[in-house]
């Protein structure tokens, strides 16, 4: 995202036609390895990350340790309302990079 790898999230491509099923893969330094059915493909990405300095209660309440504030960070366009659509091909090898901007870029 923005030039620079997305260190840990996951993948996931849906069937756009046929039995419309969904194939996922961890995301580990901006590489990732799937298997899926041919054909045309929604593909969403999602990732998290700890927001520095920000802390909530544990689930024991206040005398629990605090837990640090995880947010979602790429962009909807990427995932719940993703656009980004592929073709996969059955009979050769294929690559799909997505190269994703944050909303603040």
């Amino acid at each position: 995202m923005d030039g620079k790898p997305i260190e840990k999230g996951r993948i996931q491509f849906r069937e756009l036609g046929g039995q419309l099923r969904a194939f996922g893969a961890d995301i580990v330094n901006g590489e990732y390895s799937i298997e899926t059915a041919g054909g045309a493909m929604s593909v969403t990405v999602t990732a998290a990350r700890e927001v520095p300095g920000k802390f909530q209660e544990g689930p024991g309440g206040a005398d629990d340790e605090k837990v640090p504030v995880i947010e979602m960070y790429v962009p909807k366009s990427y995932n719940t309302e993703t656009t980004l659509k592929t073709e996969v091909s059955r009979s050769e090898s294929n690559v799909f990079n997505v190269e994703m901007k944050s909303e603040d870029s």
